[in-house]
């Protein structure tokens, strides 16, 4: 079932459908509520990913030109300098800085200024502490090697044992294990300085909205406040980019939507210079046409949708830390994307999709206050969910792993369930 024959069943099972957009708007998002809660509740098998991960070794170089008091960083050091580098830990002749955003593969920027001396061989070193995982990503079930002909699963080290054994992440090494850490937050903008303007004609009248995000440290942010527009024939959308500093790291994207054509958000360039990322420090005016001609079927193979997690990113960190460049798996349940339109369709098999009606339906009816239909669909779930956990849910692999003395630990995918012991390695 598609969205919208999600919402007709739970329709004719309410006997109630009225046309109002407010309702169909509301019956949509307890529907993508639904969907959400149930897909990533338990470990489905539709509901896994596996991401392959770089995770690099810490870069040095002695060519480092630093200027006390700014924050521009150069070296004619070829590739020392990469994009995956934003929101990573410089140290520079012992001290550490982050950078901001990186202009190219000789230059870029810190958040704060360089408060050493000025020098034009400094010395650096650039770390890959942290592991960024999908925006998709809700929780991780493994994290894993497959090294030729040796795989190796790797343990978690939790945060009460970190500081039990005094970890040391400064020691570089073959990862052995990982330590989940705090979610990295990017916070939305608030800018929405969107307007008509006459120019031209031939666009046709159409009805737009648009919201901006940032993207920093290569991870991208919610959405801002809303601006709608009511275009006619002969007007364009005019945005006025504020000028943010360098040492922000912030690049503003720009999103649209035409609700005439889909639900869905599209990320869009502007008319003269086709800029999607707007860099910091070339704030101005920029016009977006987006006539009725540009919302066609190609839009979405040609401009991409934005992530649904607002802004908040899941990491980890590896002991020992990386001694050399590693790919690094990690399989983990993931959000789906929502159901916008009426014709997407959930991201699991299709003999289950009832079950969104049911959730649906008896959240409804305990909001009328009728007890007994809430509890007959609840009655209806509960079975439905037995059905689809004899077929979809993971099967997880058990192992012994030899402990210290007489106490084994039985692992299950990368969690250990009984007696762990921070010395023990698989």
């Amino acid at each position: 079932m598609n969205l919208g024959e999600i919402r007709n069943r739970i329709a004719f099972i309410l006997d109630y459908d009225p046309s109002r957009t407010e309702y169909i708007n509301d019956l949509n998002d307890l529907i993508n509520r639904t969907y959400r809660d149930f897909f990533t509740e338990q470990d489905w098998l539709f509901a896994q990913k596996e991401k392959g991960i770089s995770a690099r070794k810490t870069l040095t170089t002695t060519e480092l030109r630093v200027t006390n008091g700014s924050a521009v960083l150069t070296t004619t050091s070829p590739f020392f300098i990469a994009n995956n580098m934003e929101g990573m830990i410089i140290d520079i002749e012992e001290v550490e800085y982050t950078i901001a955003w990186v202009v190219s593969t000789t230059s870029a920027y810190l958040i704060q200024p360089y408060e050493g001396a000025t020098k034009v061989n400094a010395k650096a070193k650039v770390y890959h502490r942290y592991i960024d995982l999908p925006s998709d990503c809700v929780r991780i079930l493994d994290v894993f090697r497959r090294e030729p002909n040796n795989p190796e699963t790797m343990l978690p080290i939790n945060r009460s044992d970190e500081g039990y054994y005094a970890v040391d992440f400064d020691e570089e090494g073959e990862p052995l294990r990982w330590l989940p850490v705090d979610n990295f937050n990017v916070k939305a903008p608030r800018n929405k300085a969107f307007t008509a303007v006459t120019s031209g004609s031939g666009h046709g009248t159409r009805t737009l909205e648009f919201v901006t995000t940032y993207k920093y440290f290569n991870k991208e942010s919610g959405f801002s406040a809303v601006t709608e527009l009511e275009l006619a024939d002969n007007e364009k959308a005019q945005w006025v980019y504020p000028n943010l500093p360098n040492t922000s790291g912030r690049i503003y994207q720009v999103y649209c939507r035409n609700k005439d054509y889909s639900e869905k958000w599209f990320k869009v360039a502007d008319d003269v210079s086709n800029i999607t990322d707007f860099v910091p420090n070339i704030g101005g005016t920029y016009i977006f046409t987006l006539a009725t001609s540009f919302w066609n079927d190609t839009l979405e193979l040609t401009n991409s949708n934005p992530p649904e997690n607002n802004g908040v990113y899941k990491r980890f960190r590896l002991w020992p830390a990386q001694d050399d460049d590693y790919t690094i798996f990690v399989r983990y349940i993931y959000q789906p994307a929502l159901l916008r339109d009426d014709e997407d369709t959930p991201e699991f098999d299709e003999a289950h999709h009832e079950i969104l009606v049911f959730k649906a339906v008896r959240e409804m009816f305990a909001k009328r206050g009728d007890a007994a239909l809430a509890g007959m669909y609840g009655s209806k779930v509960k079975n439905k969910m037995t059905k689809i956990g004899n077929n979809a849910l993971n099967q997880t692999q058990q192992r012994w792993v030899k402990g210290q003395g007489s106490f084994p630990i039985r692992r299950r995918g990368s969690r250990l369930v009984a007696g762990d012991n921070f010395g023990t390695l698989p």
